[in-house]
């Protein structure tokens, strides 16, 4: 087991990470979020039904 102590990034600063590369993160892998293994995807955000609907 390889330990690694994690540092955090502030996404407004951070030219490589976005909330858009975050959400794809935890959709290609839920399990990151530490919540079980057993945690499955319902819906992925989707902003552009919201835009279509205004």
């Amino acid at each position: 087991m390889t330990v690694f102590k994690l540092q955090p990034i502030n996404l407004k600063n951070s030219g490589a990470q976005t909330e858009k590369w975050v959400q794809d993160q935890i959709v290609e892998d839920p399990s990151i979020l530490g919540l079980g293994e057993d945690l499955e995807l319902k819906d992925k955000e989707d902003w552009t039904y919201f835009f279509r609907n205004l």
